[in-house]
């Protein structure tokens, strides 16, 4: 159980119907959660996730009996006291530093309705017609090699206003990662090169639909919007890694299931393959850490010059420790996929939440490279 320690309730926050995420005073007891400091009088945000221990990289998710949580009271959400929406709330997770202001987006819902570039999801299955071009790739012709999507993201930065330039730094950091891999592809480091050509488009399409639709004023997931809304004087690493925590975190699963089929997952020798080319990355990243520390620039102080060894080092292990938490959360999106749309979309929130609230940790102040390789970059979806 994690808890989210608050001075005053979150009066913007509609809890789930799931009742996952539940609020209660902070002298209740009884219940086994993580340690933290929770000043008298003051609120708690309980965050259930259904799991005896906390989860390490290698750890596979097992699927436990858990009888279901008593019912218990939603916080009311006042209306009468509209200035609470005009003030930040300090959400506390392990101890981050960071305020956040309200919004209408942020409200955690029992179900909302998916966005566009879902659907593919299950576009396989029998009866299910899906226009995956537009789903995917609005207002443009869907790449087919890896090298149309080297040009669509030049394309997003050419366009980019001169206010959200520092949005660059995510963009062209991904565009030179993803130029590496097609080079791999086209060197047969992969196994099945065809398949990882498939991946990497509908990777990219994930970033290309969020970035599109915020440019648009349109609805994203969290874990963009928090990103591209984040302060543009931020330091370049911080501005990187927010865009990392979205992609990979949130993105990642999602693309890795759609070009993985229920008829794939029964076939024990293919997961595998799937599975090795999907480790092969990992490979491909940690070559790319020293190029791409050079290549962000950004401002830089004495101590941070002094750990540039060590920082590269742990880019390189939350990078692959964060990839293996992807790979546990595809299986358990496809067991969500197995059981209907409606258990999906519902296990996709969550993800969606765990991947917004690791922006708390990003941005508090300190090494944050050293740091998240001992705490860990990615996130994991706990058993339903």
């Amino acid at each position: 159980m994690l808890t989210l320690s608050m001075g005053t309730p979150p009066r913007h926050l509609q809890l789930g119907r799931h009742l996952r995420i539940d609020g209660e005073p902070a002298c209740l007891t009884g219940h086994s959660i993580e340690p933290r400091h929770v000043p008298p009088s003051s609120f708690r945000i309980v965050v259930r996730i259904r799991r005896p221990r906390l989860v390490r990289a290698h750890d596979v998710p097992c699927r436990l009996e858990i009888p279901e949580w008593s019912e218990r009271k939603a916080v009311p959400h006042h209306a009468e006291r509209p200035g609470q929406h005009s003030q930040p709330v300090a959400a506390i997770v392990g101890n981050p530093r960071v305020t956040l202001t309200p919004s209408h987006c942020d409200r955690i819902e029992g179900k909302s309705p998916p966005f566009a570039w879902h659907g593919a999801i299950f576009s396989h299955r029998k009866g299910v017609k899906e226009d995956w071009h537009h789903a995917r790739w609005p207002g443009s012709e869907q790449a087919s090699t890896i090298g149309e999507v080297v040009d669509e993201l030049q394309q997003r930065i050419d366009a980019l206003p001169h206010d959200q330039v520092h949005r660059r730094t995510f963009i062209k950091t991904y565009q030179r990662t993803t130029q590496a891999v097609g080079e791999a592809v086209d060197a047969a480091f992969f196994e099945d090169p065809e398949w990882v050509v498939r991946w990497d488009i509908a990777f990219a399409g994930l970033f290309i639909v969020a970035h599109d639709a915020d440019q648009a004023h349109g609805p994203v997931p969290r874990p963009w919007r928090l990103a591209f809304q984040a302060d543009p004087n931020l330091p370049t690493i911080v501005h990187l890694l927010l865009g990392m925590n979205a992609h990979i975190n949130y993105d990642l699963p999602q693309a890795t299931l759609s070009v993985i089929t229920d008829q794939d997952f029964q076939d024990a020798v293919l997961i595998e393959k799937r599975r090795r080319d999907h480790e092969r990355i990992d490979t491909i990243l940690a070559s790319r850490v020293t190029a791409e520390d050079q290549a962000i620039g950004g401002r830089r102080s004495v101590l941070d010059r002094l750990l540039t060894p060590a920082n590269r080092l742990s880019s390189r292990r939350f990078l692959r420790e964060a990839r293996q938490k992807v790979w546990l959360n595809v299986a358990e999106l496809q067991q969500a996929r197995l059981d209907g749309a409606d258990v999906y979309y519902a296990r996709l929130e969550e993800l969606e939440v765990l991947s917004a609230a690791k922006i708390a940790d990003l941005l508090r102040p300190g090494q944050v490279l050293l740091r998240l390789a001992m705490t860990g970059f990615g996130v994991t979806l706990p058993p339903p």
